[in-house]
């Protein structure tokens, strides 16, 4: 079980790369000390072997391709698991 403050600096890294910013403006923008930033964001690359167990299967579900990297995930998913399994896969794909 993730702890709440990894998840929410899971969910901050997921933003900063979804925004474009380079990490210091969006640690300016979002209020966020940058060498914290860094320090999770490096966490999350180094840690990045794990995997983001799904309980449901894929019936009804969408399909993320990144790298060389193809995964169904239900629809149903959390804002917050989605955001995870699409950090995951984008760390996964960079280790490829």
């Amino acid at each position: 079980m993730m702890s709440e403050k990894e998840s929410f600096w899971r969910e901050c890294v997921f933003l900063w790369y979804e925004s474009g910013l380079s990490a210091r403006q969006f640690c300016r923008r979002e209020g966020l000390g940058y060498q914290s930033f860094l320090s999770w964001k490096r966490r999350f690359h180094e840690s990045a072997d794990t995997f983001v167990e799904l309980a449901d299967s894929v019936s009804s579900g969408l399909i993320l391709s990144c790298g060389d990297i193809t995964l169904g995930v239900n629809t149903n998913l959390s804002s917050q698991d989605l955001a995870e399994v699409i950090l995951s896969l984008h760390q996964a794909s960079q280790l490829c």
